[in-house]
């Protein structure tokens, strides 16, 4: 009697153990198979953002009064060598 107890409450746990493993074995499945996209999104956008940062700077003067250095930003444009550029590229606007 005491061994046939024992046994029930063995496959018991057996079979919540089985059901546990299966239910969480699903929810992987669904989350990297179904949402995987989505949540691959969401940790780009965690990762990856973009702030404009304002450095505000005072006009520096030497000591003549002369302006030395304003707030206007810079901006460079470098060609790379190659063979050729099309010609549309290198017109001037």
């Amino acid at each position: 009697m005491e061994d046939r107890n024992r046994i029930t409450r063995l496959h018991t746990l057996l079979v919540v153990c089985l059901v546990l493993f299966a239910v969480l074995l699903g929810r992987m499945v669904y989350l990297q198979l179904w949402r995987g996209d989505y949540y691959a999104k969401q940790s780009d956008g965690n990762r990856l953002r973009q702030s404009r940062i304002l450095a505000p700077r005072g006009i520096i003067y030497d000591s003549e009064g002369k302006e030395l250095v304003n707030n206007l930003p810079g901006y460079a444009v470098v060609l790379q060598k190659q063979s050729s550029y099309k010609p549309e590229t290198l017109q001037q606007h």
